[in-house]
């Protein structure tokens, strides 16, 4: 028997018509239109982590996630109690709860418009990309795509809800690692976040060279962190087929806790003692020294039950007087990162965050190469000091020069070599490829009148075969004693 009630198949439906009456439907319930590009790759953002949803590559509860981020950022100070601030939060954005306290977001989020599901591979990424990303071989979705965001909230949050969206859209993104500047977006026709504004929740700015493109500010961006962290030449001695030695004290810190030199080889030397500076800049970090008879890969954490803290810096590109600029952010939770206490996942020593008194964290910054430049500190923490850092800008040549290779503090070096300028009369030493000089003209011939007879006489006439044990001070020579 027929079914009265069937209904007539549908009539082909035009998708112009579609999108015509869906805006149409939009501009009547007075929705907000943003056009918006991706301008970096955007690594996950889907359902399952790590991984881009093919049918919807930027989901509109991410970004509902992401503007709430924002509004609790900016709102701090508004609302300095925990509780109030989460009152306030909840009934703008909503909030889980049983059928009688669950609330409702009074903010809609629709991705009207989605890119093209355009991928690539994590492979063809550069060393600073690399660097920060971290992770294995993966896709990611391609940029640029364009795509369009609509938002609908009542008009007594317009301040709340514009303020959240201005300061995502130019520092936020989509996905995973958005504060290595992945899923970076621009937002047209929404202006930036003045440097004023910034200083007044407590965020700190600094910006590289500009470029001709969004990729290369990224690339530069993240390029800078490396420097800092790791490059040899700047962050650890150049070695040869595998880096030298990190200038850095963590490493060494990592031997006295566990016990384990490389079997004399690679005794701890670093002057600063039990720090672990770079934990300021997130966590986890795990170390992996990749021999048996150093320490075995070993994983940085935050103290208490907690496996990671998000780092305070945001690394990305942005439009500054027109051009792209790599930019470094510093979220107002700085300070707080950079004393967050930290335990190891596994092991034994309690590895201590950067201190508090502030003689003691110019002590210690004096001794860590890539802190310092031209004899002054960049900065009494990791974290300014690479503020300064990221805003200097000089070629790949000259930021090598400027920062010189030696563990800033004063060391003994054995095996060493002297060479005697006559053109200038100065003295320096040479060990592994590292170049120390006298500080002033005097101190050369002071050391020379101390060395044999012998000795002084080889120097001064260019012979290089006598080997010296030398006392180094930063970047300078201070002492040479003959080698038995």
């Amino acid at each position: 028997m027929e079914n009265s009630m069937a209904r007539p198949a549908p009539s082909t439906l035009d998708p112009q018509e579609l999108q015509e009456q869906l805006d149409a439907n939009l501009k009547q319930e007075q929705w907000k239109r943003y056009r918006c590009t991706l301008v970096t790759p955007m690594y996950g953002g889907g359902v399952k982590a790590g991984e881009v949803d093919v049918a919807m590559p930027i989901r509109a509860t991410e970004i509902g996630g992401q503007l709430r981020f924002w509004w609790r950022l900016l709102n701090r100070k508004k609302y300095p109690d925990t509780q109030e601030l989460f009152k306030a939060e909840r009934a703008i954005w909503g909030g889980l709860g049983d059928e009688d306290t669950l609330a409702k977001s009074k903010v809609a989020v629709m991705v009207s418009k989605q890119p093209g599901f355009k991928t690539q591979p994590s492979k063809e990424a550069k060393a600073g990309i690399k660097y920060v990303f971290g992770q294995g071989e993966v896709q990611w979705l391609s940029a640029p795509q364009k795509f369009e965001i609509r938002l609908q909230y009542p008009a007594s949050l317009e301040l709340e809800v514009a303020s959240a969206f201005q300061w995502w859209a130019n520092f936020g993104g989509l996905g995973a690692k958005t504060r290595r500047g992945f899923g970076a977006v621009q937002v047209h026709d929404v202006t930036a976040v003045s440097d004023q504004e910034l200083q007044d929740i407590g965020c700190m700015i600094a910006r590289a060279e500009t470029t001709e493109d969004e990729l290369s500010a990224w690339q530069n961006a993240n390029n800078k962190l490396h420097q800092f962290r790791q490059m040899p030449g700047i962050a650890r001695a150049r070695g040869g087929e595998r880096p030298g030695r990190s200038f850095w004290p963590e490493p060494d810190q990592l031997r006295r806790d566990f016990r384990m030199d490389d079997d004399g080889k690679h005794k701890p030397m670093h002057q600063a003692g039990n720090v672990f500076g770079r934990a300021a800049f997130g966590l986890p970090i795990i170390f992996d020294f990749r021999k048996s008879s150093e320490p075995a890969k070993t994983e940085l954490l935050p103290a208490g039950d907690k496996e990671r803290m998000a780092s305070p810096l945001i690394l990305r590109p942005c439009i500054h007087n027109g051009r792209w600029t790599a930019t470094a952010l510093l979220l107002p939770n700085w300070k707080e990162a950079l004393h967050q206490p930290l335990r190891y996942k596994s092991g034994n020593g309690t590895p201590m965050p950067w201190p508090k008194d502030e003689k003691e964290q110019k002590r210690i910054a004096s001794t860590i190469a890539p802190m310092v430049t031209n004899d002054e500190l960049r900065g009494s923490n990791p974290l300014t000091a690479f503020m300064a850092y990221f805003a200097e800008h000089q070629s790949d040549a000259t930021k090598v020069a400027a920062i010189k290779t030696a563990i800033i503090g004063e060391i003994t070096l054995e095996g060493a070599r002297l060479k005697f300028n006559r053109g200038s009369g100065t003295l320096s030493a040479e060990k592994s490829g590292q170049s120390y000089p006298v500080e002033v003209k005097e101190k050369s011939l002071e050391i020379l009148n101390n060395l044999s007879d012998e000795a002084k006489k080889k120097v001064m006439n260019g012979d290089q075969s006598l080997r010296f044990t030398v006392n180094t001070k930063g970047r300078y020579l201070i002492k040479v004693e003959e080698t038995k």
